[in-house]
C-alpha cells in the first residue's frame, strides 16, 4: 500500500503510484491536441467567432389591412418577402458578416401572370418574375437580382412602358430567367447618372451579357419632359449594340396623362435597327383605377416586311383585393405582317393578367 510504502521509506510500487492519480513510470504523457483551425470561408468563421447570425426575416408580417381577414394571398406575399431577404443575407455574407440586419429587409420585386390571345398567334400563357436583392456588405448601390422576362427587353431597355405585363402587339421574344448584378452610382443633382448590370442566362448555352446606360432630362418642366436613355450592350448571341431610347410623358390635367415612347436599337446580330414606337393616353378611374389607349407599331429596318405589326389597344388597370395586387384587362386590334407574300389582315386580341408587388417593390 502506498501508505505503508512510504512509512519504510522504500518506493511505491507504480501501479500504487498510478492508483493513486500520478503518471505511470512507463507511462509517456500524451500531449494535447492543438485546436482545429478556423475554416477560410469568411462566413463560416464568423457563425464560429461570434455565433449565429440572427434571422432578421423571421419576424416578417403579412400586410393585411386592419379592416379585413387573413387571405392565402397577404401569407403568399409574406413568403415572396421573408424567401428575398434571406436569399440577400445568404449572398451578402459571402462577403463578411453582416453589419445592419435590417438593410436585407428592403428586398422588392414583382411577379406578373397572364394569359394573352390573339388571332395571329393563338393563345400565349405567360409568367414573369423580378426579385432586386440589397447587397450591403458588397455596396449599398449593388443589388443582386433574379428573374423571368424577355431577355431582348431587358438586356437592350425596351420594355413596355405600362405595368409589368408582356406587350400586347410586337414581337415577343422568349421569357428566360436571367441572374445577375445592377451598381447604380450616385446621380446629379438634376437625376441623371449611369447604371451599369452584368449577368447570365440561368440554361445552357449561357448567354451572358454586359451593359451601361446613361439616364438623363433633356428638358424638363411642370407639365413635359424628355427623357433619353442610351445603352451599350455585349451579349453573346447579339454581340455589341447601342439602344436609344427617348420618353415624353405630358401631364394634361391631374387625371390625364400623355406618353410618347420611340426605342431603337443595333447589333452585329440584327438585320439593321430594329425598334418601336408607342403613343399611349392615360386616365385615373378613381384612386385605385387607371385605363389607358395605345397606339404603337413596331418593326426591323433590313427586315424582309420593315414594319412588321402596328396597331391600337385599350387597357384597364385596377387594384383587387390589396393595394399590391392589381388586374389588368387589355383588348388589342392589331395588322401583323412577316413575309411579303403574306396580305396585312386585321388580328383581334385580348387578354387578362395579375401583377402582384412586394417588400420595396412598387407599380410601373
Amino acid at each position: 500500500l502506498p501508505v505503508a510504502a512510504a512509512q519504510s521509506g522504500s518506493p511505491a510500487p507504480p501501479v500504487a503510484v498510478a492508483e493513486a492519480g500520478g503518471p505511470a513510470a512507463d507511462e509517456v504523457p500524451r500531449a494535447e491536441s492543438p485546436p482545429d483551425a478556423l475554416p477560410g470561408d469568411p462566413a463560416e468563421r464568423a457563425v464560429i467567432e461570434e455565433g449565429p447570425v440572427p434571422d432578421p426575416c423571421a419576424g416578417a408580417r403579412t400586410r393585411t389591412p386592419s379592416s379585413s381577414r387573413e387571405l392565402w394571398i397577404d401569407r403568399f406575399e409574406k413568403q415572396l418577402r421573408a424567401s428575398g431577404c434571406r436569399s440577400a443575407l445568404w449572398i451578402d455574407q459571402l462577403f463578411g458578416p453582416p453589419e445592419d440586419l435590417g438593410e436585407y429587409r428592403e428586398v422588392s420585386g414583382n411577379v406578373a401572370t397572364s394569359l394573352l390571345w390573339d388571332e395571329y398567334d393563338g393563345v400565349d400563357p405567360r409568367v414573369r418574375f423580378r426579385v432586386n436583392l440589397p447587397l450591403p456588405r458588397v455596396n449599398e448601390r449593388v443589388r443582386a437580382f433574379v428573374g423571368r422576362t424577355d431577355r431582348d427587353e431587358f438586356v437592350t431597355e425596351r420594355g413596355e412602358t405600362i405595368g409589368f405585363l408582356p406587350r400586347q402587339f410586337g414581337t415577343i421574344g422568349e421569357e428566360q430567367t436571367l441572374l445577375g448584378l445592377g451598381y447604380r452610382p450616385p446621380s446629379a443633382e438634376d437625376g441623371s447618372g449611369f447604371d451599369y448590370g452584368a449577368g447570365v442566362r440561368v440554361r445552357f448555352p449561357l448567354d451572358p451579357y454586359v451593359r451601361a446606360s446613361y439616364r438623363m432630362a433633356w428638358f424638363d418642366t411642370d407639365d413635359t419632359a424628355v427623357l433619353f436613355r442610351p445603352t451599350v450592350f455585349w451579349q453573346q448571341s447579339e454581340q455589341f449594340g447601342v439602344t436609344t431610347r427617348v420618353d415624353v410623358p405630358h401631364v394634361f390635367t391631374p387625371d390625364w396623362l400623355g406618353l410618347l415612347t420611340a426605342s431603337a436599337t443595333w447589333s452585329e446580330r440584327s438585320q439593321g435597327a430594329r425598334g418601336y414606337v408607342n403613343a399611349t393616353v392615360f386616365r385615373t378611374l378613381g384612386r385605385y383605377g387607371a385605363g389607358a389607349l395605345q397606339l404603337g407599331a413596331e418593326g426591323e429596318a433590313d427586315a424582309e416586311v420593315p414594319v412588321r405589326e402596328w396597331g391600337v389597344r385599350l387597357l384597364w388597370r385596377r387594384n383587387v383585393w390589396r393595394e399590391w395586387l392589381a388586374l389588368e384587362l387589355r383588348t388589342s386590334l392589331t395588322w401583323p405582317r412577316e413575309r411579303v407574300d403574306e396580305p396585312r389582315k386585321p388580328s383581334w386580341g385580348a387578354g387578362v393578367g395579375f401583377e402582384l408587388v412586394f417588400g420595396q417593390g412598387s407599380f410601373r
